[in-house]
């Protein structure tokens, strides 16, 4: 378990000193659960440190796209005027297989998974390991450090209760704001088997903007075309 927390500790020193980490988790109706883990930096921190960037995210992504642990992850960098970030995402099979993740299992030992007639509940139990993201004698480079860590979770399912800090009924997301405090967060919440369509429809589309757009701007170009061919057709049929 100590090694797994350095290689996340290393992962995090991606963005190098005072990142925000924004950890958001889909749970579908299926309870599978699409994992997204992104980092978020200040630029000029990074080339204070005498790096490129560019180069440097690119670099750190290539050697963690190496270690075992992360084979199954996707990573996305983006380079901004001001901030930049690294993204890594993954697909879970269900809440049993996302508790397992080695990105979670980072944050909590472990969770308790309990599947009734109507509902399902979710508790992490064991250890809390979020600590060791912040400034502290156990770190690699006391250099390093997270400032903060923001949790949510959106479902296709109905909410019936949880511990979160905050609810969006809207999006149907719970959040928890992870601190350096004493105070033990734990992660509970408990789900229905009613179905939010409202949030499966938003879901569907951003995941398939891409496509939507494609086929809007196909429909735009063949509604061009097809009004200057009557346009023209409306000239000539009027000499």
């Amino acid at each position: 378990m100590k090694k797994i927390k350095i290689l996340l500790i290393l992962l995090i020193m991606i963005i190098i000193t005072g990142c925000d980490v924004d950890y958001k988790a889909i749970v579908d109706s299926n309870y599978r659960v699409k994992e997204t883990v992104k980092f978020i930096g200040d630029n000029k921190t990074i080339a204070e440190k005498g790096y490129n960037v560019d180069l440097y995210l690119t670099e750190q992504i290539e050697t963690h796209e190496n270690i075992s642990l992360f084979k199954g992850y996707n990573f996305i960098k983006k380079i901004g005027k001001t901030d930049s970030f690294v993204t890594i995402d993954r697909q879970h099979r269900n809440l049993e297989d996302y508790s397992r993740s080695p990105v979670f299992n980072q944050l909590f030992e472990s969770a308790a998974v309990v599947y009734d007639e109507d509902t399902v509940t979710f508790n992490t139990t064991g250890e809390n390991y979020y600590k060791n993201f912040y400034n502290n004698d156990d770190l690699v480079d006391p250099d390093f450090y997270v400032d903060k860590i923001t949790i949510q979770m959106r479902f296709h399912n109905n909410i019936i209760e949880s511990n979160a800090d905050s609810t969006d009924e809207a999006t149907n997301t719970l959040t928890w704001n992870v601190s350096s405090s004493k105070e033990l967060k734990k992660i509970y919440f408990k789900i229905g088997n009613d179905k939010r369509y409202d949030i499966i429809l938003m879901d569907y589309v951003i995941e398939n903007k891409i496509k939507f757009i494609s086929i809007l701007l196909t429909l735009l170009v063949v509604g061009g075309v097809t009004l200057k061919f009557y346009e023209n057709y409306k000239k000539n049929d009027s000499i």
